[in-house]
């Protein structure tokens, strides 16, 4: 299925077409539409349609804005991005990398990660991103924090 960021439906969005906060959550919470993130949603018959890898692609739609402008997705969310191959790995967080020494956190729905970046970064879909090789080694490692 090719990614359609314009599926997911934000919570302003939602209000302009009329709808109310208690209508908003009224669907989510009967089932009719799923949270992706904070204030971003799918319709539940498309989410459950959806690969758990296009899944986690909207909710690296839902999270990304809300992360530091010096931050680019790494090791398994950049890999979705990439379209790589993977095999039973966690796909309930966005993970990014910041350019900096430490500080590197676990959130919700966020890994921060950090790691000098320099200027090795892909630009893919408007996503800034770890290059494919720093990508797949990050992942080979275990993904800590460091890396």
């Amino acid at each position: 299925m090719e990614h359609d960021p314009g599926a997911m439906l934000r919570r302003q969005e939602a209000l302009g077409r009329g709808y109310s906060d208690d209508e908003i959550r009224r669907l989510y919470t009967r089932g009719v539409w799923r949270r992706i993130g904070r204030g971003a949603y799918l319709s539940a018959s498309m989410y459950s349609a959806l690969s758990e890898e296009e899944r986690h692609r909207f909710l690296i739609d839902s999270t990304v804005h809300a992360v530091s402008d010096d931050a680019v997705l790494s090791h398994q969310s950049a890999a979705v991005v990439y379209e790589l191959p993977l095999w039973k790995t966690p796909l309930d967080r966005v993970h990014i990398t910041r350019n900096r020494r430490g500080g590197g956190r676990i959130k919700r729905r966020t890994t921060v990660h950090c790691a000098p970046i320099g200027e090795h970064v892909a630009v893919v879909d408007g996503h800034s991103l770890t290059l494919p090789a720093r990508t797949v080694t990050s992942m080979r490692r275990g993904g800590s924090s460091g890396s």
